[in-house]
């Protein structure tokens, strides 16, 4: 079976509906074989198919394959949207004598449609999907799911599930490979640093099916909380800002927000390993983790900082380049003074639980000039200067809501170009121009 498994799924599916509401599933034939059918008639949470496979060795990796397609489910992506969840799962479970099937890990993959240009969603759009998860040891069954939570109707179709023997340097590469052919990596210098600095080194904790995946993973919570303090950002995005940075073999480059230390790790392979590289985090357990991560990596070159990120670090300036992987909504005035001439300042730009850019910006005769701007998002910088209601109240608004807050009236849409200024040093506006002072800098973008 650990070779020969095609198709580790069957008929044998059980549907298990929502206690609440009219509720429908059934199985239909379709041109890939059997269609999981799911409907609610009003908002219900949970509904879901679901298959026990067993018999699986511990060490494979699983990989579940399928397509769904929504009607009446997703209805808009504003501030008022109503989105019906949609996913596939994978859950392993062990049994204890006391207790009986206990779960030993899960991974799952959400759907999310297309959308139109007027912000609505493609119903009906066909979206396929796929998730991993290597067997871990004690495991009795694995449960892969179909599941539904909100209103309208979901067809799952060309459900598959395949095993293979899990090697970490494999599926690292087969994630890489993913990322370039979504064209995120287009740089083979930010290629060969994702070869060479495998994931999981720094999640030792999570299933090496997600670590794999092309998501960002939870690795710290506010305490009594599930709100998440620190993670190991997606790759998707970790790849794109990483090409905004451009960082080159030799260069000094500061990241503020250590994390985990993957993004600390990729930026020594781009810097060359020299001892150049420094990353800065608030919390002392973070840092010690991000340390034992690194270590274990065999990663060198990289110094871990505590200290608040919104001062930098002066120790080791000046910077050829400064990142951050937290939001923030201004640009601090020490990363600014710590960075050289023609160095590069790459940040995700916005107020917490919005739509955020990754803005890089370059250097250049006491001004930072912005060069491109990418779709991200990022939980808050923390620190002495982190968000603040005093800062505009933002909460679950979208970028474009953010965008009209900070240049209210502009035309939709990113500006054409944008200059941030410490604050007092701008020249005047000019008629094509807007311009919004906040605290350290003031921002002058155009649309023309």
């Amino acid at each position: 079976m650990e070779n020969g498994l095609t198709n580790g799924l069957t008929g044998d599916w059980r549907f298990l509906a929502a206690p609440q509401g009219e509720i429908n599933g059934r199985i239909m034939e379709s041109p890939d074989g059997p269609a999981l059918v799911i409907e609610h008639a009003a908002y219900a949470e949970g509904s879901r198919w679901e298959q026990a496979v067993r018999g699986l060795s511990p060490g494979l990796l699983l990989t579940l394959t399928g397509a769904a397609q929504t009607q009446g489910c997703w209805k808009s992506i504003g501030q008022d949207r109503f989105m019906a969840g949609t996913s596939l799962s994978l859950e392993a479970f062990g049994q204890d004598p006391l207790r009986g099937p206990v779960s030993l890990g899960a991974v799952e993959h959400v759907f999310f449609p297309p959308a139109n240009p007027d912000g609505t969603i493609q119903d009906g759009a066909r979206m396929e999907g796929a998730l991993r998860l290597v067997v871990p040891d004690g495991t009795d069954f694995v449960l892969a799911s179909a599941r539904l939570s909100g209103a309208g109707s979901v067809t799952f179709s060309g459900l598959a599930l395949t095993a293979k023997a899990a090697d970490a340097a494999r599926m690292n590469d087969e994630m890489v490979d993913r990322l370039k052919a979504a064209g995120t990596i287009q740089s083979s210098d930010v290629e060969q640093a994702f070869r060479r600095t495998p994931r999981h080194h720094f999640l030792p904790e999570v299933n090496r099916g997600r670590v794999y995946e092309d998501d960002a993973v939870a690795t710290h919570f506010a305490e009594g909380t599930e709100w998440s303090i620190s993670s190991s950002s997606q790759p998707t995005v970790m790849a794109l800002m990483l090409e905004q940075l451009r960082v080159a073999p030799g260069m000094r480059v500061l990241e503020i927000g250590a994390g985990t230390g993957y993004n600390a790790a990729l930026l020594a392979s781009l810097a060359g390993g020299g001892g150049n590289v420094w990353t800065v985090d608030v919390d002392e357990p973070f840092c010690a983790e991000a340390r034992a991560h690194l270590a274990a990596a065999g990663v060198q070159g990289v110094q871990v900082v505590c200290a608040d990120g919104w001062g930098g670090w002066p120790d080791a300036a000046p910077f050829d380049r400064i990142t951050l992987t937290a939001s923030a909504h201004d640009i601090s005035p020490f990363w600014f003074e710590q960075l050289r001439d023609g160095g590069l300042l790459v940040l995700p730009w916005g107020a917490p639980n919005t739509q955020q850019r990754s803005a890089a910006f370059r250097k250049e005769g006491g001004r930072l000039i912005m060069e491109s701007l990418h779709f991200c998002g990022f939980m808050e910088l923390r620190g002495a200067y982190q968000w603040s209601p005093s800062d505009g109240e933002t909460a679950g608004r979208s970028w474009q809501d953010w965008q009209d807050w900070l240049f209210p009236g502009q035309p939709k849409g990113d500006p054409a170009s944008l200059v941030a200024y410490p604050l007092g040093t701008a020249p005047p506006v000019g008629e094509d121009q807007h311009s919004v002072k906040h605290r350290w800098f003031e921002y002058v973008a155009s649309w023309a």
